[in-house]
């Protein structure tokens, strides 16, 4: 699997990292693993920087559609994208295909990204 990741408890925090292929498949496990351990109100940082492949808009839709019902069944947590220029236009559709009520904001880097999830961490109370 390309997509790894980690939930840091104490810090409210799930960091998940694309290297090489981006499949729709391992966004879809990593949803379902992240919200089955209770993290859906964690700030997560996304970082596709690496990925080698930008997702099919017709997976971005899907991938966008699970992330609303997700949402409708409770709080979600401010979500940082980290991309590069060439994936920029995919993070921005994915953005448009997965409104939920939630901050989410795109980044170049990984250290302006980890700031502004502190920010939003402390602006709602730590969730």
């Amino acid at each position: 699997m390309a997509l790894t990741y980690a939930i840091h408890h104490p810090d409210l925090l799930v960091t998940a990292v694309v290297e090489g292929a981006f499949l729709r498949r391992d966004v879809e496990r990593y949803l379902a693993d992240i919200f089955a351990a209770g993290c859906g109100p964690y700030a997560k940082l996304f970082d596709i920087a690496g990925a080698g492949n930008p997702l099919p808009s017709e997976d971005m839709r899907a991938i966008g559609a699970r992330i609303r019902i997700l949402g409708a069944m409770g709080p979600m947590g401010p979500l940082a994208i980290v991309t590069s220029a060439t994936l920029r236009p995919t993070a921005e559709t994915f953005v448009s295909y997965a409104e939920a009520s939630r901050a989410i904001r795109l980044f170049e880097g990984e250290g302006a990204a980890r700031s502004w999830l502190q920010t939003q961490l402390g602006l709602h109370g730590g969730r």
